[in-house]
């Protein structure tokens, strides 16, 4: 329902709530030590209101070549498959002038030999606005493979 100009809101707490939280735009990079990673590696962006989960995935959709998939009769209707890539989870709250970012990060890829190795972190980081600041750090101890996710915070309003 929309408000009508002139006429008081219907939940006047709520619209003063919502004008209170900050608007920011949140530059990722995602890097790692392995040059053939299947990982997408680059910059995302996505714009997110204080109190409120945001969520960006990249990757792709790959065949499991062990697994098919039946019906509800037991007729199969093809392979099995899983998606690998990216996805960042997430969401902040101010703490002064800084962003608390609460921080769920999963990275995926398929290996030679197709098995699927898949890495998350959830954690969270203190971010100055308009300073790169580290979100999530992952070790692949078995790979020697590194991956770090940076943000930058810009306020929108």
């Amino acid at each position: 329902m929309e408000k009508e100009a002139g006429k008081p809101s219907e939940n006047p707490k709520r619209d003063r709530d919502l004008e209170a939280r900050q608007m920011y735009r949140l530059d990722f990079t995602l890097s790692s030590n392995d040059p053939k990673t299947t990982v997408p590696q680059g910059a995302f962006t996505m714009n997110l209101l204080e109190d409120q989960m945001g969520l960006l995935s990249t990757g792709r959709s790959v065949v499991l070549a062990a697994a098919t998939t039946s019906d509800k009769q037991g007729i199969g209707t093809g392979n099995a498959r899983a998606d690998v890539g990216l996805v960042l989870r997430e969401s902040f709250r101010m703490v002064g002038d800084d962003l608390l970012m609460t921080s769920d990060t999963e990275l995926s890829g398929v290996e030679d030999g197709g098995a699927i190795r898949k890495l998350s972190a959830n954690d969270q980081a203190l971010v100055t606005p308009g300073k790169s600041t580290l979100v999530s750090s992952i070790d692949d101890g078995t790979s020697h493979k590194h991956y770090q996710v940076m943000v930058t915070a810009t306020k929108l309003r």
